[in-house]
């Protein structure tokens, strides 16, 4: 068991639990996270899905327990994909239309809680949360190549995947196709997602593969669920 995640340390037996017993736990390979809003769950789940796949020093590895008899860097999944349903609270009628500049710029709003996340970690030493989408070679849709975070050890002790992606960002209406191995799968927000979503997110799990599903089935937003129905309540149920 460890106390402490990148700086963050559980504040509670319900946080501690989930923690332990669920986030970083390996032989969990399905965890449904719900809770009130401002219970922890976007915090928690950011950097117990970021520890997972950093990639640790050797003795680091073994002491995390890390030791499948492979010379593999890498950590317990090679990136998060994260998946966020954007309605607004308020719904359409709020929506401030569309907006210029990167695709980072036009998403950041909706990446508030990941961004607060990263700055309480100790990971705001080390780059600022928009590296973590970006790939470590080659430009992509969120700007040029990573920057030298690769080569930055963070607490001394591990570095970003040298690979991919920390954080894959994608569209739930392009899920269709895809099939994900060794992945760490963050779902946010699940209760603005329909059940056929949620169904059809989890059906691309394969092999090696986790999924966190967060959300709180108190504050629906999207016209299509209700509390009673959505995707986090019709997955729970289901499981």
């Amino acid at each position: 068991n460890r106390d402490e995640i990148l700086g963050i340390s559980p504040r509670d037996m319900e946080q501690y639990l989930a923690m332990q017993y669920g986030l970083l736990n390996n032989d969990v390979s399905l965890f449904f996270l719900t809770g009130a809003q401002g219970s922890g769950k976007t915090l928690l789940s950011y950097v117990c899905a970021v520890d997972q796949i950093l990639w640790y020093e050797k003795d680091m590895r073994s002491k995390r327990l890390q030791t499948d008899g492979s010379k593999s860097k890498s950590g317990s999944y090679k990136n998060i994909i994260l998946l966020k349903p954007n309605e607004i609270m308020g719904g359409k009628r709020r929506d401030i239309g569309a907006l210029p500049g990167s695709l980072y710029s036009k998403i950041k709003p909706h990446l508030g809680p990941y961004l607060d996340g990263h700055r309480e970690s100790i990971l705001h030493e080390y780059f600022p949360f928009e590296e973590m989408l970006r790939h470590p070679r080659f430009p992509n849709d969120f700007g040029d190549k990573r920057r030298d975070c690769g080569n930055v050890k963070i607490n001394n002790e591990a570095r970003l995947p040298a690979d991919f992606e920390a954080i894959e960002m994608t569209y739930s209406g392009f899920m269709r196709g895809r099939s994900f191995t060794n992945t760490l799968i963050l779902v946010d927000e699940a209760q603005n997602f329909s059940p056929y979503e949620v169904k059809t997110i989890l059906e691309r799990m394969g092999e090696g593969c986790k999924g966190i599903i967060m959300g709180d089935p108190l504050q629906v937003d999207n016209p299509y669920c209700s509390r009673e129905i959505n995707g986090m309540t019709h997955a729970i149920s289901h499981y």
